[in-house]
Formats: C-alpha cells, sequence, structure tokens
C-alpha cells in the first residue's frame, strides 16, 4: 500500500514477533504507519525508502484501516504503539527483555518509564533519555544505550525524524529490537491524556488530539486526512487500470491483427479475385460470341499454322487425314 509493505498482523502476533527477535541475535527495525506518516512518504523520498526497509511496519489509525478497506482488505488489529505497549510490556517483564526509552521532553521518558513498572512489576528499564540532545552527543548517547545492555529500544523523536535517527545509526545499536514509538512517552508519563476508550473504538481518537492542540494538529488532520483519503482512491483507481492492462494489449492485439488482414483482403487478394474474375468473364463471352468454325481446315487454321506440308508415314497430310474423318461422319457435306 502507497508502495510501503504494510505488515497485516493481530496484536498477539505482533507482539511475539518483538519479544522473539529482542533476544535475538539478529538485529530488527519496527515501526508504524498512520495517515499521517503516509503522507511524509509520499513527499520525503529519504523516509519512504526507510519505511520499505523496516523488518515489520505496522499499520496504525482509521485513516490505513479505511485505505486497506479500499484496496478490499480489512485490518486485522490497529497495531499503533499506544496500544501495542502494555502488551510488550507484559510480554518483556515475563520473559526478562529490557527496554530502553529515548525521546521526548527532559524528563517525560523518566516519567513514562516510572508509570510503566508501577503498572508492570517486574518489568526491566535498561535506560532512559531525552531526545533534545546535540548532534555531537549522539555517539555518547548510543554508548549509553549499548552499555545499558537493553534488548528493545523505543525511539520517540516524531516522523519522519526518528526513522531516519534509527537507520542512521542502526549498525551501531546493540539492541535487538529498535522501533520508532512516536508521541508514545506523553501518553504514557500523563502528559497528555489519551482519548476516551468509546472515542478510540469509534476510530475518531484523532478529533481528541485535534482538540487537545489545535494550533499543532489542525493542518495534519483538516488538510492531511482529505489528502491521505484522495490519495488512497487514486492508488485504488490505479491498481484497477493496471490489473485491466493484460486485458486491453489483447483486444488491442487482436483489433490490429484484425485490421491487418481486412488491409491485406482489401489491397492484395481482392484485386487478384476481381482480375480473375474478370478473364473468366471474358472468356466465356469471347465462346459465346465467336462464330462456329465450319471446316477441319479453318480449325486448323485457328490453331496456328499451315500443316499440309508434314505428311505421316503413309504420305498422307493432316488437311487429308481431317479431311478424311469429315467424309465418314454423316452429314458432314450435307444431303
Amino acid at each position: 500500500m502507497f508502495g510501503v509493505p504494510v505488515t497485516n498482523t493481530s496484536m498477539s502476533s505482533a507482539v511475539e514477533w518483538i519479544a522473539e527477535r529482542a533476544r535475538s541475535d539478529e538485529k530488527s527495525t519496527l515501526n508504524f504507519v498512520n495517515a499521517h506518516c503516509l503522507n511524509i512518504a509520499a513527499k520525503n523520498i529519504a523516509y519512504q525508502r526507510v519505511l520499505r526497509q523496516s523488518d515489520r511496519l505496522y499499520p496504525d489509525g482509521s485513516g490505513v484501516a479505511l485505505a486497506m478497506r479500499l484496496h478490499g482488505r480489512r485490518m486485522t488489529d490497529n497495531l499503533n504503539g499506544t496500544d501495542l505497549l502494555p502488551h510488550l510490556c507484559e510480554s518483556a517483564a515475563a520473559r526478562g527483555s529490557s527496554l530502553f526509552l529515548l525521546g521526548g521532553h527532559d524528563g517525560v521518558a523518566e516519567q513514562a518509564a516510572a508509570n510503566l513498572q508501577k503498572q508492570f512489576p517486574g518489568l526491566g528499564i535498561a535506560g532512559t533519555q531525552h531526545g533534545y540532545f546535540e548532534e555531537a552527543d549522539t555517539d555518547r548517547i548510543i554508548g549509553k544505550i549499548n552499555s545499558s545492555g537493553a534488548d528493545i529500544l523505543l525511539v520517540a523523536m516524531g516522523v519522519p525524524h526518528q526513522e531516519l535517527w534509527i537507520a542512521a545509526h542502526r549498525e551501531k545499536l546493540e539492541c535487538g529490537v529498535a522501533m520508532g514509538v512516536g508521541g508514545l512517552f506523553d501518553f504514557f508519563s500523563e502528559r497528555i491524556p489519551r482519548a476516551p476508550l468509546w472515542l478510540r473504538r469509534l476510530g475518531c481518537e484523532w478529533v481528541w488530539r485535534l482538540l487537545q492542540e489545535p494550533a499543532r494538529m489542525w493542518k495534519r488532520y483538516l488538510v492531511g486526512n482529505p489528502e491521505f483519503v484522495l490519495r488512497a482512491m487514486r492508488e485504488v483507481v490505479a491498481e484497477k487500470r493496471s490489473r485491466r492492462a493484460p486485458e486491453r494489449i489483447a483486444k488491442g492485439r487482436f483489433r490490429s491483427a484484425y485490421r491487418r488482414m481486412r488491409w491485406a483482403l482489401q489491397g492484395h487478394i481482392t484485386p487478384f479475385l476481381k482480375r480473375s474474375l474478370d478473364v473468366v468473364v471474358a472468356g466465356s463471352a469471347l465462346l459465346v460470341a465467336a462464330p462456329p468454325l465450319g471446316t477441319a481446315e479453318e480449325r486448323l487454321e485457328v490453331l496456328g499454322g499451315d500443316l499440309r506440308g508434314e505428311p505421316d508415314l503413309a504420305g498422307r497430310s493432316v488437311i487429308d487425314v481431317a479431311t478424311q474423318g469429315q467424309e465418314n461422319i454423316p452429314g458432314m457435306h450435307g444431303p
């Protein structure tokens, strides 16, 4: 969808995949995409490339669910990071995996970590770090993450900065799973309250966000949502046209072959048949109109020549033979 490989799976399967990869020797990158993310990806080629290279890309929000329905598919679960994190923390606590929280304003990651540990006793938080650090401090921050021994790194720097940051430093990061989580820490630190459950179930959490932060969110939702729907509809139409293309090509080839055959009949075969018919008609007319030939001698002259001087073995010419034949035919010389 929109040129990126979205993984349509259940919440339990999504969490299980993260938990298994967290303790694996193979490094994995996980990202989420909602309507806003896909709008950005349509204009930001670098961000689109990073999304394509993700090991998993989970669908987030009612906008993506609508786009999937337009494509004839149903979203199995809304895999937004805010709903997924509690399940992930429960699994991590049971398996002994640890998390590192990177991003948000100063103190937000720490408060989110404290709240998560209260909610999930036994959850290991390997460390926290706010997201407003200088580029010169990047290597130090990466060293801090690696030395913590964290299995899962949550990066909350906003789209598309967090995905680009993970991609740029993934080789240096030693954690099993690195994932971009957007404004996740703001909700779990309780800096920003989440929409009521009934509103979330209606797929209208974006309305709640808009009411909370209208100055920051109005363009994302009031302009971005219609833009996303139009883009989704255009993509569906383009896919239908591409599926019909082989049929149109086959019909075009048939019409082309028919035109060539018709041209051949009109330009070559038809004149030949016409000339042949003219010859047959003209020959028949000559046979009908020609006067009857009387004597054998006259007939021989028509056949082309004087054969009188060419005797046979008995000393008779062809004319003599023909004349002799006439004498034997009753009525040849009259009564």
